[in-house]
């Protein structure tokens, strides 16, 4: 699979992602630090916790990390639920919860398929 390929399996835009690093080996080596990070991890715990505020900047900060990735569909999902959270007044909404969740794990999925090869 190429760098392209991958980004449409994970529903990302590859040409957005080019005009910030225009070579693959570069966009490569962001792509395999993703499943790394922890902000997931955090938003999870956070809401777990019925920590609004901590769920805010989990969500925030993980949409800031796949808006510059282009991960395109994950970014609009951690975007809607972002922006819900905004007021840090609610606590996050199971469904968007969900959508973000299921980009994520899309993501991930493609990655670990892409580092196999």
């Amino acid at each position: 699979m190429t760098v392209k390929e991958c980004y449409e399996k994970l529903e990302g835009s590859y040409a957005d992602m080019q005009t910030r690093l225009p070579d693959d080996n570069l966009i490569e080596k962001f792509l395999l630090k993703f499943p790394g990070d922890e902000t997931m991890e955090k938003l999870r715990e956070a809401v777990s916790k019925g920590d609004i505020k901590e769920s805010f900047s989990a969500a925030h900060t993980l949409k800031g990390i796949s808006a510059n990735l282009a991960f395109d569909k994950l970014t609009k999902a951690v975007t809607a639920l972002t922006e819900q959270l905004r007021p840090l007044t609610n606590q996050a909404d199971p469904e968007l919860l969900e959508e973000t969740e299921k980009a994520y794990k899309l993501v991930i999925s493609v990655l670990t398929e892409y580092k196999k090869q």
